[in-house]
């Protein structure tokens, strides 16, 4: 029977492409209301995961649980009211402008073939400022960078008003400066909101700037898992990455930051 305190119980889960297994008998339990960050080598199955928990991908063994219930139960109009996702790769060929892509995470909550009203666009106004993308609202999509999308697709997904996020590179194309101004809302989201954030990382140390747990993934399961201070160790990087490096404690970002060794 699964604790009520989980959101996601994960059993043997499996899934391959024909020419090669992804997600091995991965199995893991996830709390709500915490950041977590998703770590591992290229090809190691983090984007699948987050796929196969947005059921995205059709899992070819083992089970998720979401709130207590088969994930296969829920109806698609639930999952999108529960959780949204913010991609690693974002195409659109169509002239939208910005208000109306961001506009678009208001649909899961609008009755069908209703238009969004004066709550909506007050949300969508309100999180477009929140984003820092209010002066390209009339602006087309397509006309934008790539850095400047990106931050379009995360205000699709706060403006959806979910309980949980997952996060697939979803600061990568960014500047620092907002990277780190939309790392600094996700973790006050978590705080105040209790939302729970699933987001895969390629840079370990803003990972660990903002992650209450990080899992790192190898050859399609889930390796070394717990919270940050007690997980992010020479070990574990040298284990999975094969690399040699330090973990030291600087205390502008009062969090553990790893060196690494030519």
């Amino acid at each position: 029977m699964n604790d009520t305190n989980d959101l996601f119980r994960i059993t043997d889960l499996r899934f391959r492409y024909p020419d090669r297994d992804i997600i091995r008998g991965l199995s893991l339990t996830l709390a709500g209301g915490r950041f977590y960050g998703l770590l591992g080598p290229n090809g190691c199955g983090k984007t699948t995961l987050l796929d196969l928990l947005m059921r995205l991908q059709r899992p070819d063994g083992g089970q998720i649980h979401f709130r207590g219930r088969d994930l296969k139960a829920y109806r698609r109009s639930e999952l999108a009211r529960a959780m949204a996702l913010v991609p690693q790769n974002f195409y659109i060929n169509f002239p939208f402008t910005v208000r109306q892509v961001v506009m678009m995470g208001r649909y899961p909550h609008l009755p069908r073939f209703a238009a969004p009203g004066p709550d909506d666009r007050a949300r969508v106004d309100a999180v477009l400022e929140t984003a820092d993308i209010a002066a390209l609202a009339d602006k087309q999509v397509t006309a934008l960078s790539g850095g400047e999308r990106q931050r379009v697709i995360i205000a699709r997904a706060l403006v959806q008003d979910t309980d949980v996020i997952l996060l697939d590179e979803a600061t990568s194309n960014l500047d620092i400066r907002h990277a780190l101004h939309l790392l600094n809302l996700f973790r006050e989201q978590v705080d105040r909101q209790q939302r729970t954030l699933i987001a895969v990382f390629q840079d370990i140390n803003l990972a660990a700037m903002y992650c209450d747990a990080l899992l790192f993934m190898q050859n399609g399961q889930v390796a070394v898992h717990g919270a940050t201070t007690q997980v992010l160790t020479p070990e574990t990087l040298h284990g999975i990455y094969g690399v040699r490096a330090r973990v030291m404690y600087p205390a502008e970002s009062n969090a553990p930051q790893v060196v690494f060794r030519r």
